[in-house]
């Protein structure tokens, strides 16, 4: 059951995330759509719920600025506890 739910919320976020707005929107803040593959695996399962209770959450028809904002604090989240280190290769 965990494992099913963990795949759900997977799936979710991977939807959001491939959307075309968001895409566009992830490049011009300079974050590559590969790496953030790379990210969602890395996430944990309460991460990863949080992120999809959250996109669930949204406006209907999704608020693009949303998803991208909790993208971020996600990736921020991941800079602070030492998993990530995306921002230290920024110019």
């Amino acid at each position: 059951i965990v494992a099913a739910r963990q795949q759900d919320s997977l799936a979710l976020v991977r939807d959001a995330l491939g959307r075309d707005d968001i895409r566009e929107r992830m490049l011009a803040l300079g974050v590559d759509p590969a790496e953030v593959e790379g990210r969602l695996a890395a996430l944990t399962e309460t991460e990863l719920a949080t992120l999809a209770g959250n996109l669930e959450q949204g406006p209907a028809g999704g608020d693009a600025l949303a998803i991208i904002g909790i993208v971020f604090l996600v990736l921020l989240l991941l800079e602070f506890t030492g998993t990530i280190d995306i921002f230290k290769k920024a110019p």
